[in-house]
């Protein structure tokens, strides 16, 4: 698992880097011209990614934009964006940073293909294509970044409770593969595992949170009800000595 976590980290910079080449524009020539239509794949399956993350953490996306030219300039630009509202934390972290974690397994797909398989090299060729653009495309945009840290400034309070129930499940998962020596042969399994643990302790914090204000609700004393009769209201005029006015004296 920490080895998977090193992979990420690497990708990232690399797919950094990459931008910071393509950010320099028409002055790396002609290196630019090849890196911007390398990333025409990279933009779709980071956008993808952001479409498909959405779908299964339960927030339905609104919209999917994919573009390969400047919508006035008309010069080759490929950008996309997902127009989706996240409603908390996690679902925030794992939509801004999902083409990270899906163009790393593809791009360990397509390593393998390159380096470990005895296929035509006209194969290897495409797949080295491919595994640039999708490592171009892995990085969060700045977009995704600031969308993230919103999610925090907008309800800190359950941010701390989610990361509180993540470290907690990472926690009892580390504990009980240390005591009965278990390892898993995929790392994916470590993830499922620890989603399932979140979502059993967060719903039995639900419960016993249901429990005990039902418990505290049927404790309380039922309030009597005070109704008064509803009559209309004599007129009652006031003496001139009780407003302050002298009575005449006849």
């Amino acid at each position: 698992m920490l080895d998977e976590l090193v992979v990420f980290v690497i990708i990232f910079m690399i797919s950094l880097f990459f931008k910071y080449l393509i950010s320099k524009g028409e002055s790396i020539r002609p290196f630019y011209g090849i890196l911007i239509r390398l990333a025409y794949i990279g933009v779709v399956i980071h956008e993808v990614s952001h479409y498909l993350i959405s779908l299964l953490v339960g927030v339905k996306p609104r919209r999917i934009e994919i573009k390969f030219r400047h919508e006035k300039m008309g010069y080759v630009a490929p950008h996309g964006a997902v127009q989706v509202k996240p409603e908390s934390f996690l679902q925030a972290f794992l939509i801004s940073f999902a083409p990270l974690y899906i163009s790393t397994w593809l791009a360990v797909l397509f390593f393998t293909i390159i380096a470990y398989s005895n296929v035509w090299f006209g194969i290897r060729f495409i797949a080295v294509l491919i595994l640039i653009s999708t490592i171009i495309g892995a990085a969060p945009s700045s977009a995704d970044i600031s969308c993230f840290f919103r999610s925090i400034r907008f309800d800190p309070v359950n941010t701390l409770y989610q990361i509180f129930l993540i470290v907690i499940s990472i926690f009892i998962l580390w504990a009980f593969l240390y005591y009965f020596e278990i390892i898993f042969f995929l790392d994916v399994f470590y993830y499922l595992s620890i989603a399932v643990i979140y979502w059993s302790l967060k719903l039995s914090f639900m419960g016993i949170t249901k429990i005990i204000f039902l418990i505290h609700s049927r404790s309380k004393k039922p309030h009597k009800l005070r109704i008064r009769r509803i009559a209309r209201r004599r007129y009652k005029p006031q003496k001139p000595h009780k407003i302050g006015i002298e009575e005449a004296p006849w």
